[in-house]
């Protein structure tokens, strides 16, 4: 049996990437600094930022490559100079995991000397042929780059069944639940990338606008200055802009409700956190988010229909017994998926991996 695993992670994100910011990097933050205090080190590989320096958290590496001028030239750069590093250090390392991202890939799967894992935590299908130029041939390359690989792990069944994959399903956690006693808040929540269509922020925004009800808005991301334009003259909705770590939970821990009206998602970390914070969920109903339903602690509206969004949030927020009796139902699942069995889970597979 191995006593120590030597373990490079290629992800675009990372927690202080402007440009995202997002969960995955969060969920790689979790997981190795649990893993790296007993038997794993770790070099994990990002996309260049502006300000982005090289870094250590005991047993975990954080180095960065690519470009830092702006995201599109990050993520181009990312992909080259991670393929570069892999074909260069891989064979110093016992496992070789890529999180899977459309725009920046590393092709992970070229590498044949030791076990690759293609970690994927998204979907986005045909809402890139809706929202993107290029939308057509990422569509197909995101049907077929995971089939190029042997091993997965993916953060929903869900993911294994839109990409046709057997992967391991390992998926995310929190940190901790807030205390039981429940406060209801005094705004409505979005916390996310500023994606318009594939977070669905033009259904949320024409939901809000009119109701009176106060809209809060945190992130970044590709559509800030849309967003801005959007929102002008409606005094209801702020955007309260990238928060960090302790801010996002802040964020959540003073909202009522938190919203999520993807048209595409994969596992949102931001849901699990805001059940730990005691807080309910609408979601829209697309399979990927039924989840939160079915586990008591959400409820969900048609998908892309402004309308019923704007009904459910109405019912919702006027009725606060009913956001404190969903509210607990989500701290205490949150109570039973936090980031140590996680990491546990993680651990377990990729000694499997390796075996």
């Amino acid at each position: 049996m191995l006593m120590n695993v030597k373990l490079l992670h290629f992800i675009y994100d990372h927690l202080r990437n402007p440009w995202l910011g997002g969960g995955g990097s969060i969920r790689v933050s979790e997981i190795y600094r649990r893993l790296a205090t007993k038997d794993f080190d770790v070099t994990v590989v990002s996309g260049r930022y502006p300000g982005c320096v090289d870094y250590s958290e005991g047993n975990v590496n954080f180095c960065f490559v690519g470009s830092e001028k702006d995201y599109h030239c990050s993520m181009l750069g990312y992909s080259i100079e991670g393929l570069r590093m892999l074909s260069k250090i891989g064979a110093d390392f016992n496992v070789i995991v890529e999180d899977f991202s459309v725009g920046a890939p590393v092709f992970g799967f070229t590498y044949l000397k030791k076990p690759v894992v293609l970690q994927i935590q998204s979907h986005l299908g045909k809402e890139m042929i809706k929202s993107k130029t290029t939308g057509v041939p990422l569509y197909f390359f995101e049907k077929l780059y995971p089939h190029l690989y042997h091993n997965w792990v993916v953060v929903s069944s869900e993911l294994n069944r839109k990409y046709r994959v057997e992967g391991i399903v390992i998926p995310n956690g929190v940190d901790s639940v807030t205390d039981p006693d429940y406060k209801v808040g005094e705004y409505i929540a979005f916390l996310g990338r500023l994606d318009f269509r594939g977070k669905g922020l033009d259904v949320l925004i024409r939901a809000v606008k009119d109701s009176g009800i106060p809209l809060r808005i945190a992130g970044d991301g590709p559509d800030r200055n849309r967003l801005l334009n959007a929102i002008t003259g409606y005094h209801n909705i702020e955007w309260v802009g990238f928060l960090e770590r302790a801010q996002k939970l802040e964020f959540l821990q003073a909202s009522r409700i938190l919203v999520l009206p993807s048209r595409s998602e994969g596992h949102p970390l931001v849901a699990l956190e805001a059940a730990a914070s005691g807080k309910p969920i609408i979601v829209s109903d697309i399979r990927e988010l039924q989840w939160i339903v079915e586990e008591g602690f959400g409820v969900s509206f048609v998908g892309g229909d402004w309308k019923d969004l704007k009904k459910k949030l109405q019912d919702l927020w006027e009725n606060q017994d009913l956001c404190s009796t969903l509210g607990e139902r989500g701290a205490a699942y949150a109570r039973r998926n936090n980031w140590d069995r996680v990491a546990d889970m993680f651990r377990q597979y990729i000694k499997s991996i390796i075996s």
